[in-house]
């Protein structure tokens, strides 16, 4: 079972026998078995047909539509679908110790791996000393430690050893220096800020409309009022995605001071229409498992496999892809 997340625009998806066909321009260009697919996700302009709404209800299959920008505008969920049990058994997770401490150091590896990725993509390029050493002592650490109690302080030291590095590597006009938030203190933390919540935002509602419960987090203890499962899986994709795009709009300068507002660093129309330009292209790419929602559909897909059917998985293998 699966769940499809359908990005081409301008698609049609029609009943035709037991099966959905994908049309575009009145071309067939794709089929879905409906007994495969556990819940679908579009994003953008994609219409149903009544008759595929119909197959769908019938077979507990429920569709979500995203905005092009991520944000859920809404669901169609049958009677009886298919995700039904699957927040259930991810509060099961939470009165379970070992399951709880595996997802855990799998959350914590999968960060440090898309931080080794991020600073070997850089150092090809930049004479700055790589930080690889340091996060694989990390990574022994973790694999060793059964507590999950003595996890906890982790996360919080790998990103400083990243941020560390990543102060090195800017070299141009906007410079890093430092994390900073509420408020940030320069345009590159303005970026960072702006880029983590559309990337919040899209993770958030694909969690929701595989059927997750996103206040329940495992890296990320619940809280009232914080999705902490959306924030458990942007630990995967903050350094090899957001914070990739921020330092390439800076060093080649498609982002400078001039798309800030003066005396703030609120983005001009000029500055938001560019960054937006740039994430979209990333979003979107056309080559399979290269674009930021596949990734994340993964990710989800992994999930599901270890809470649902207790499959051993590791966060490797999303974080080899990013």
């Amino acid at each position: 079972m699966s769940i499809v997340a359908l990005k081409k625009q301008n698609i049609k998806i029609k009943k035709i026998s037991k099966r959905l066909s994908i049309f575009q321009e009145e071309n067939k260009i794709s089929e879905l078995r409906v007994d495969d697919i556990d819940s679908i996700i579009n994003f953008g302009n994609v219409q149903f047909s009544s008759q595929a709404l119909n197959l769908l209800a019938n077979n507990g299959v429920s569709v979500s539509f995203l905005s092009m920008d991520g944000k859920l505008k809404g669901q169609f969920i049958p009677l009886s679908n298919k995700n039904s049990d699957l927040a259930f058994k991810q509060y099961g997770v939470l009165l379970d110790n070992d399951k709880l401490t595996f997802l855990h150091k799998q959350f914590l590896i999968g960060k440090i791996m898309s931080c080794i990725n991020f600073a070997n993509e850089i150092t090809k390029n930049h004479h700055v000393p790589s930080p690889a050493k340091k996060y694989k002592r990390y990574i022994n650490a973790i694999e060793r430690e059964s507590n999950y109690e003595a996890l906890l302080g982790y996360e919080g030291r790998i990103s400083r050893i990243h941020f560390e590095f990543y102060d090195k590597c800017f070299t141009k006009e906007l410079k890093f220096v430092k994390r900073t938030k509420r408020p940030p203190e320069n345009e590159v933390n303005a970026l960072l800020s702006f880029i983590y919540v559309l990337l919040f935002q899209l993770i958030n509602s694909m969690l929701i409309a595989s059927g997750f419960d996103t206040y329940i987090g495992f890296l990320h203890k619940p809280k009232y009022g914080r999705p902490s499962l959306a924030l458990d899986v942007m630990e995967l994709f903050r350094a090899n995605f957001a914070d990739r795009l921020v330092l390439r709009l800076c060093n080649k300068s498609i982002i400078n001071k001039s798309h800030f507002e003066k005396n703030n660093f609120m983005l001009t129309d000029e500055g938001l229409k560019k960054v937006m330009q740039q994430y979209k292209a990333l979003v979107y790419d056309d080559r399979p498992n290269k674009n930021l929602i596949d990734q994340i559909q993964q990710c989800i897909n992994l999930l599901i496999k270890y809470i649902r059917y207790e499959e051993d998985i590791n966060f490797y293998q999303v974080a080899k892809c990013i």
